[in-house]
């Protein structure tokens, strides 16, 4: 309810957020997952790892054009690592589903690469 209210977040709110979308994500429920963490980046909490999370779970969903949205976002935001690496493979994973299979194969080298 707190962040429904919210006009920004604080680091108090986030780890909530955070733990309630996990507790989703474990019911096999991730839409609600998805929304937790899409509450968390509207309330100021953008970071790779964040939109990361939310693209999974949407992805886990069905919902590929934000998966591929906020993957992209985060495999051009983030520095290099596994997060980068994870966002380019979701990134990759969409656009194989898309039927973009040369853009697919070259999201997964360049994550192998992170």
């Amino acid at each position: 309810h707190r962040a429904l209210g919210a006009a920004a977040g604080d680091p108090e709110l986030f780890a909530a957020l955070d733990a309630v979308a996990e507790a989703a994500a474990e019911r096999s429920d991730p839409v609600t997952a998805a929304e937790f963490h899409e509450l968390a980046i509207g309330l100021g909490d953008r970071t790779a790892r964040r939109c990361v999370a939310a693209a999974q779970h949407h992805f886990d969903s069905g919902h590929l054009d934000r998966a591929g949205v906020l993957a992209g976002e985060a495999a051009h935001g983030a520095s290099a690592g596994p997060t980068r690496a994870r966002a380019r493979m979701l990134l990759g994973a969409v656009r194989l589903l898309r039927a973009d299979l040369p853009a697919a194969m070259g999201l997964a080298y360049v994550a192998l690469c992170w």
